[in-house]
């Protein structure tokens, strides 16, 4: 895959459509690159000419080219491109090269000893946690170098071998290639993300997420799951770790997950199909499709179309009601945005989303029972409906300045079936828990970077959440309303960060960010005719404050040190507990909950190092601890008290020769609930849940590239998750992990098709994922989630 990695852009061309650099040696390619932007035609050099192309050189989307046309060589091309720019390309490999300006004149030297060749770069590292200079991280919202940004950040690219054809799978792929994120198993659009071990619960409730999930200018999350879109042509992903309070405020504990997908490209026709079948081994087939299109409309106008459908095997049976495979999920959606430049370096998106999630029944098993099984009276599914549609504009000045202005709605929708036979004594009896959220985002910034990696940005931004949540129990005749709670947050903020030279190679960070939050609560009761808000039940303003501040030092290109100190917070926010005894149920108020980080680190190697990677160490303390939880009398959520998490991160891509890539990553975390609250019940010290101490990844890569220009990938990668707790207090003292699952892949390209294989698990391990299954039953010893046993998917896909 063609990529560009641009000052101020950061851009990757469609897989599947270039013409192998080989041929560029041989006689040339034949090259259609139109006028206009000057990133947009080295972006096309990439795609048509079958390299990879880099650069730091900010302003390409300000600078304008003529077009180039005919059949040349890729120096030629760039050659006639970049005449009367003050800038060149430089080739640093057989197919890659960088852009950069123009050395000016020097004085007549003896000619050089030849140097050696450098080796080609790979398609795709499996994992590029921390990249070469050249990334630039455009969650930092100053589109800030990754070798310059003063905090642990990865980057990972869906070009690699392990992600490009994993679009169906959703965030979990993400998890797999990443140990510093990780989730709960509660199923597809159900669960919760965690980052750097800051992880409250093993449950969605009212408690606000700790992970900030966006796709691009969008935040997809706020008092709801994660909504687990499904990764079709999206470019890279960029984690921040947290907490990031200054620049994204509440809700950014853990840190924020940025989502690039490609944009629309006027001027180009392009897209590409992709289908896929998979079978499970003791489970059922399954089968997915996705296509996209780019249409170019009139001059500097275009819309892109995304359309997929999956359905993911089910492995677990239901002995009681004498069914197989009863866990299958089908998942389906469209994405959109249409992308107009009217003229000097404007640009408007207008875009939208959709997708649809059925769980068709939970993902639990049962000890007692054979394996890959359990016994239940009634099916538990859950099903997910997410909306989204927004707007952004851009503009860009010469001299480094952005402004960027969003708008966005969304619409998550989640509606869940538990078994409540036991709790409530009667059989066959279902729980229902509904919960609709509406999110409305407005951000309105204006920033500026210097090349030597000073800037600032300064904005305004506005959040209003309205979120309900609803129990119900009973069957479809005797379906009863129980009880609910609504809550509404405004929450206006002011933001600014900026970054000085403080001394050569030491720049300072600083910023801070202002918010009002205004919160209000309702209980909804139960009523003969309607669901009805009967009164507020409190209501909070908060002004809270969380401020930044930052060091980095520049020992040289190869080599960054730093040290960050970020807060974070959470909104309180209201609760019910809809399954108790007596009437003694209704709404309960948790408060605010605040993160404050220190965290120090390195990173070294270059875009043509060997050996690549990062250490990181942090310390975090999280006072008021939301987590929602669940007892005898059902889901609720509580302060639990004060903690800490300690953490270690390392990171290592070494590309051991031509063609192979190594890489591997680890996190290790101490965590513990030192300070509980008053009514949490600990018989001992416990870590908070979900918090593995060990998770770790290593991968290796090979790539043969045919004389023909055929392409030939295999991989082979292993993950291990060290054991965890469900939650904390007794009943949730429940172990889970402690397992290693293996994959492996093969790709051969041939001109604009490929096809791939597959294969998870491939020894067919056996583990628990996750001890949570019935959340009406939590705390039984019996339930787990186990690995999805060995599957294998075999696909084939086209570009044009």
């Amino acid at each position: 895959m063609s990529r560009l990695v641009a000052g101020p852009l950061l851009l990757a061309a469609v897989s599947g459509v270039a013409t192998p650099a080989w041929a560029a040696e041989r006689g040339g390619v034949a090259l259609n690159i139109p006028a206009g932007r000057l990133v947009d035609a080295i972006v096309a050099i990439g795609r048509q000419g079958g390299v990879n192309v880099a650069t730091t050189v900010s302003g390409l989307g300000a600078m304008r080219t003529k077009g180039v046309k005919g059949r040349l060589t890729i120096e030629a091309a760039f050659a006639r491109l970049l005449a009367d720019t003050g800038l060149v390309a430089v080739r640093i490999g057989p197919d890659a090269f960088r852009i950069e300006r123009a050395a000016p004149p020097r004085p007549r030297q003896p000619p050089p000893a030849p140097s050696r060749p450098v080796p080609p770069p790979l398609v795709s590292p499996s994992l590029l946690a921390e990249p070469a200079p050249d990334v630039i991280v455009t969650a930092g919202k100053q589109r800030s170098p990754l070798d310059r940004y003063p905090g642990a950040a990865a980057v990972v690219w869906f070009d690699t071998p392990a992600l490009r054809n994993a679009g169906a799978r959703g965030t979990a792929a993400l998890v797999d290639e990443l140990p510093v994120l990780t989730s709960t198993s509660l199923g597809p659009g159900r669960e919760k993300l965690f980052l750097r071990g800051i992880a409250d619960s093993s449950f969605s409730g009212s408690s606000q997420a700790t992970v900030g999930q966006y796709l691009g200018e969008v935040q997809l999350n706020y008092n709801a799951p994660d909504p687990d879109l499904s990764l079709y042509d999206m470019e890279r992903v960029e984690i921040l770790e947290g907490p990031q309070g200054t620049l994204y405020g509440a809700g950014s504990l853990g840190g924020v997950a940025r989502l690039i997908p490609h944009q629309p490209k006027p001027g180009v026709w392009e897209g590409s199909v992709q289908a896929a079948l998979g079978a499970t081994w003791h489970g059922g087939v399954g089968s997915d499709v996705a296509g996209v299109l780019n249409i170019p409309l009139w001059q500097g106008a275009a819309v892109r179309l995304l359309g997929y459908g999956s359905r993911s095997p089910g492995y677990i049976d239901d002995v009681q009601r004498g069914l197989n495979d009863v866990n299958d999920t089908r998942k389906f959606g469209a994405r959109g945005a249409f992308r107009f430049e009217p003229g000097d370096h404007w640009s408007v998106e207008v875009g939208g989303a959709f997708q649809s999630i059925r769980n068709n029944d939970a993902q639990y098993t049962e000890a007692t029972g054979r394996p890959l099984s359990r016994a239940t009276p009634i099916a538990e599914p859950s099903e997910s409906r997410f909306y989204l549609a927004h707007i952004t504009v851009r503009k860009l000045w010469d001299d480094g300045k952005e402004l960027v202005s969003s708008v966005a709605l969304v619409h998550n929708q989640q509606a869940t079936i538990y078994d409540a036979s036991k709790p409530t004594g009667i059989p066959a009896t279902a729980a229902y828990s509904l919960n609709d959220a509406l999110l409305l985002t407005s951000e309105t910034r204006l920033s500026r970077l210097l090349p030597d990696g000073t800037g600032w940005v300064v904005g305004a931004h506005v959040t209003a959440s309205d979120d309900q949540m609803l129990y119900l129990i009973g069957d479809d005749d005797t379906l009863a309303f129980l009880r609910g709670v609504r809550s509404y947050v405004l929450d206006s903020a002011l933001f600014g960060q900026t970054t000085v030279e403080i001394a050569p190679r030491l720049q300072l960070t600083v910023g801070g960010r202002l918010s009002a939050i205004r919160l209000r609560g309702f209980q909804i009761l139960p009523t003969r005719d309607e669901l009805k808000l009967d009164f507020v039940t409190n209501d909070r303003d908060t002004v809270v404050f969380a401020p930044g501040a930052a060091m980095t030092w520049r020992a040289n290109d190869a080599f960054i040190g730093y040290i960050r100190y970020q807060r974070g917070y959470r909104v309180g926010g209201y609760a019910v507990v809809p399954f108790g005894e007596g009437g003694n149920v209704g709404v309960t108020a948790f408060r605010p909950d605040t993160l404050d980080v220190i965290e120090g680190g390195v990173r070294f190697g270059t875009q043509t190092s060997k050996l690549t990677g990062s250490i990181g160490v942090s310390t975090a303390r999280w006072r008021n601890i939301q987590a929602d939880l669940t007892g005898p009398d059902g889901p609720f959520t509580a302060n639990v008290g004060d903690g800490h998490v300690n953490g270690l991160e390392l990171t290592a891509n070494w590309q051991a020769r031509a063609g192979i890539n190594l890489s591997g990553s680890m996190f290790l975390a101490d965590s513990d609930l030192d300070r509980p609250a008053r009514d949490t019940v600990m018989r001992c010290r416990q870590s908070l849940p979900n918090v593995p101490a060990v998770t770790a990844r290593i991968g290796a890569d090979y790539r043969k590239v045919f004389p023909s220009g055929r392409t030939l990938t295999l991989g082979l990668g292993a993950r291990y998750v060290g054991r965890s707790w469900v939650g904390v207090g007794p009943r949730l003292r429940v172990p889970q992990g402690n397992y290693v699952q293996t994959n492996a892949l093969a790709e051969y390209r041939f001109g604009r098709y490929k096809v791939f294989v597959d294969m998870r698990n491939l020894f067919d391990s056996k583990g628990n994922r996750f001890s949570v299954g019935n959340l009406l039953q939590t705390g039984n010893l019996g339930q787990r989630t186990p690995l999805e046993p060995r599957s294998v998917r075999i696909g084939i896909a086209a570009g044009f």
